[in-house]
């Protein structure tokens, strides 16, 4: 495979190497995400869809030996107040690795220890069909003779070890009780997203940087990738999704600090690539550069009609705080950001921020302008900067010695996405607008590269989250001259499909995207009926029986933002004037009881 073929020159660039020496790390744990039409390996720490030896394991469609991506990991860097810079990466493992396995120690000292990185050198698969049963079984044990606990339900990291200084909260659970430990035997069950996920923590912090030689930031990353079996809609049979929780460990406060989604993209044969982005949809993709992809004669290769490959960023780190509520419909980071203009102040998260497409070694491209080795590198690509510290520009390859022809830009190979020039600072480029690799001339190869986003204040303590998705598309109705340009089309179509649906907090095939138990199973049901809907000032609840009673109110993002306890009653009423427009979840518990329904605040 492609990195395989790397050995014929390793003599020479050795230190350019993609390959990897199996002996020098702790071989990953993994799983399989595959309850929709792709197979895709998941590492614990958080260098996905390759098997670290050149093989990659994104495989798309399921069962056909044919791959869309090499590899995808996260960088982050950023300044203390002194100016110094803090960074972690991984790419291929060469030289070493930057994450390792577990949590850290939450006092600061951002300590670990090799017990902690061996217990969690782990992932946790589990699908909704399983916490399904055990919800039904911890409701009437009597209806399922012989159940046993599944391992993965049974053994879920809900808790650190507090005796080591670890956070006491890991995984996400469902407390049926409300004690605040997860206890299964009792009918606790994991909190998960999609109808299958794989569960994981690694962090920047446990062991030395030897991949990027950065001094490491202290996170400690919780990781969630999950994907939905629902083949009616292509878009989601077809889409892989991950969720971040980034947690500063550290004592320190971080400014400028950038995440960025390192992605290699291989389209079945890995040496017929072209890379491009997609502004308004926050995406990075690859598509195939002629219309016919790799040698017939190998199975690897999709041959007619190749598909395009996304990471597409849904939801980034929180945009620092300004004390507004930062409208929509601007030329600024709400072109693919999210919370923008929905009337609640300072809850705006970054989408994709910037682009950088760098190349492999040997392609004839300036050494400023490939891949990077020294964390200081590595920070300049998520600025936006190349690695002789000038800035990308506007057309050719963005480099001074390529044709650019400028301004100064954030997104390399735009297409017509960026339509108010958001990339350059509002100003018109001094050259065509329409910028790709066609335009650029450039020959198909290997491609890979980095979306950003930031940047953004990361202070000691603080959380920020980060949500992203695979999206593919390919087009087999075009003629065959387009096909490859025709599925770069149908891709967008999917990518506009799962970007509403997370938005809206909805799948196609039912349910929200972002919960913790779509389809609770209960003993008994509660009929509640909510009224006025619309309401503009107050709701009024009617159950059919009088109970104490939970009510939460949750946006559609999944967010708490309303809660209310009732002693004894079967009617009552929660004020909502405060609540901005928009629509709710109302989520109403008693006991092993939990019925939701939706209403319309005006």
């Amino acid at each position: 495979m492609k990195k395989q073929l790397l050995l014929i020159a390793a003599s020479v660039l050795l230190h350019f190497s993609d390959l990897h020496d199996a002996n020098a790390q702790t071989p990953a744990a993994y799983d399989y995400l595959n309850t929709n039409n792709v197979k895709a390996r998941i590492s614990a720490d958080g260098n996905h869809f390759w098997d670290f030896q050149g093989i990659p394991e994104y495989e798309i469609p399921k069962g056909s030996n044919k791959h869309t991506i090499f590899s995808n990991t996260l960088w982050i860097g950023g300044h203390d107040s002194n100016g110094q810079l803090y960074l972690s990466g991984q790419r291929y493992k060469s030289n070493g690795e930057d994450h390792t396995f577990g949590p850290l120690s939450t006092d600061g000292n951002l300590s670990t220890d090799p017990q902690t990185i061996n217990d969690y050198n782990s992932v946790w698969r589990i699908s909704r069909s399983q916490i399904d049963q055990h919800i039904a079984w911890a409701n009437d044990p009597s209806s399922m003779p012989g159940y046993t606990i599944p391992t993965n339900i049974l053994n879920w990291p809900a808790h650190g070890d507090t005796t080591k200084n670890q956070s006491y909260n890991l995984a996400p659970f469902k407390d049926v009780n409300g004690n605040g430990k997860y206890d299964p035997q009792n009918g606790d069950y994991p909190s998960i997203r999609g109808d299958q996920a794989i569960f994981f923590i690694f962090n920047d912090a446990g062991t030395p940087n030897t991949e990027t030689g950065g001094t490491p930031l202290g996170i400690e990353v919780h990781g969630m990738a999950y994907a939905f079996d629902c083949s009616k809609s292509d878009a989601f049979h077809h889409t892989t999704f991950m969720h971040y929780k980034i947690i500063n460990r550290s004592n320190r406060d971080y400014y400028n600090t950038y995440l960025g989604l390192f992605t290699d993209f291989d389209i079945g044969d890995a040496y017929g690539d072209y890379i491009g982005c997609d502004v308004q949809r926050g995406s990075m993709y690859a598509y195939n550069g002629k219309p016919f992809d790799g040698d017939s004669a190998n199975p690897s290769h999709y041959g007619n009609h190749p598909p395009a490959q996304s990471m597409t960023i849904l939801g980034g780190p929180f945009k620092d705080a300004d004390g507004t509520d930062n409208p929509a419909g601007q030329c600024d980071e709400s072109i693919n950001g999210m919370n923008f203009g929905n009337n609640i102040v300072d809850d705006e998260r970054l989408g994709m921020t910037g682009f950088t497409y760098f190349s492999n070694v040997g392609v004839g491209q300036s050494y400023a302008m490939t891949d990077p080795e020294q964390a200081h590198e590595y920070y300049l690509y998520l600025q936006g900067k190349w690695k002789d510290s000038t800035s990308m520009l506007y057309g050719g390859n963005a480099h001074n010695s390529t044709n650019a022809y400028g301004p100064e830009c954030k997104f390399m190979f735009p297409g017509d996405t960026d339509t108010c020039n958001w990339g350059t600072g509002g100003v018109q480029p001094n050259g065509p607008e329409y910028w790709t690799e066609i335009t650029a001339g450039n020959e198909p190869y290997d491609r890979r590269g980095v979306a950003k986003s930031g940047p953004f204040t990361f202070e000691a303590g603080e959380t920020h989250e980060l949500d992203y998705a695979f999206v593919y598309g390919r087009d087999t109705a075009a003629a065959d001259s387009i096909g490859h340009l025709a599925s770069i089309e149908k891709m967008q179509e999917n990518i506009d499909s799962v970007r509403n649906a997370f938005f809206n907090n909805e799948s196609p095939c039912g349910g929200p995207i972002i919960a913790s138990a779509r389809k609770p199973i209960v003993n008994h049901s509660v009929n509640i009926d909510i009224y006025p809907n619309p309401a503009i000032n107050k709701l009024n609840i009617h159950t059919n029986q009088a109970d104490n009673y939970q009510c939460f109110i949750y946006d559609v993002f999944g967010r708490l933002i309303l809660t209310k306890h009732i002693n004894s009653s079967a009617a009552f009423d929660i004020n909502i004037q405060s609540l901005p427009k928009g629509v709710y979840i109302l989520r109403l518990s008693s006991g092993n009881t939990e019925t939701t329904q939706k209403f319309i605040k005006q």
